[in-house]
């Protein structure tokens, strides 16, 4: 699917540059259900929202910040998801 998307042209680059395709576990650890830990992994920058070809590790970062920063890349502009306090974006993946 990746490489059809980096294939298919749009616009000045390609269907891929224009998406973000996010791909995640619902937990760290099936069997003890630890959550505490969830790895994410985004391909595409979104038109140009997200920086690309970067590793970055959280410590106590709420995914819900993620998602505020998925969100504001598709043009919702929100400053939480979910619980208020686990609100604010995740600048640093920002271009």
């Amino acid at each position: 699917m990746l490489a059809k998307l980096d294939g298919a042209k749009e616009g000045a680059g390609t269907a891929l540059d224009n998406t973000v395709v996010v791909t995640a576990n619902d937990m760290e650890d099936g069997a003890s259900h630890y959550i505490g830990r969830i790895p994410f992994v985004l391909i595409g920058s979104c038109g140009g929202f997200f920086k690309t070809g970067q590793f970055v590790k959280y410590s106590k970062t709420p995914h819900n910040r993620l998602l505020v920063s998925l969100l504001n890349a598709m043009d919702v502009q929100v400053d939480t998801f979910g619980a208020p306090g686990y609100g604010g974006a995740l600048t640093e993946l920002h271009a």
